[in-house]
């Protein structure tokens, strides 16, 4: 029986390929070194968002472990 996904594994999970996609992009050789600081100093506080807002339905969809 396939286990119910719920919206906050999606987010999960969501969360996770973005992590996974940001890292690809500062290992990227081909971008240079002004460019890869730019946009980490952009998703640092794209990071810090993400969770916040996860702290904010976490313990909804905790309950349901």
């Amino acid at each position: 029986m396939a286990e119910h996904e719920t919206p906050y594994d999606k987010l999960k999970k969501a969360n996770d390929d973005y992590h996974e996609s940001v890292q690809e992009i500062l290992l990227d050789g081909e971008l240079d070194v002004a460019t890869k600081v730019n946009f980490a100093n952009h998703v640092r506080t794209v990071f810090a968002n993400m969770v916040e807002a996860d702290k904010v339905i976490e313990a909804h969809y905790a309950q349901g472990d």
